[in-house]
């Protein structure tokens, strides 16, 4: 006899996709997070170019993650 009392979610692939997206915007976001504390600790400046390139991203993922984390 099987007990329907209880009920587990379904994985589906969106929520895959999500989780993989935020585990993403984490990374990109405690690379740019590095790389700004570096620069500011040089008081220096950096293109949005430039810091896509060190973070290894898209510009456009970095200017996403700079927004969210603003």
């Amino acid at each position: 006899m099987v007990d329907r009392t209880t009920v587990a979610p379904k994985s589906t692939a969106i929520d895959q996709n999500t989780r993989n997206l935020r585990d993403l915007a984490t990374q990109v976001g405690d690379r740019l997070a590095a790389i700004l504390k570096r620069i500011t600790r040089d008081q220096s400046t950096i293109s949005l170019q430039d810091l896509a390139k060190q973070v290894g991203a898209d510009s456009w993922l970095c200017l996403i993650a700079l927004v969210e984390a603003d």
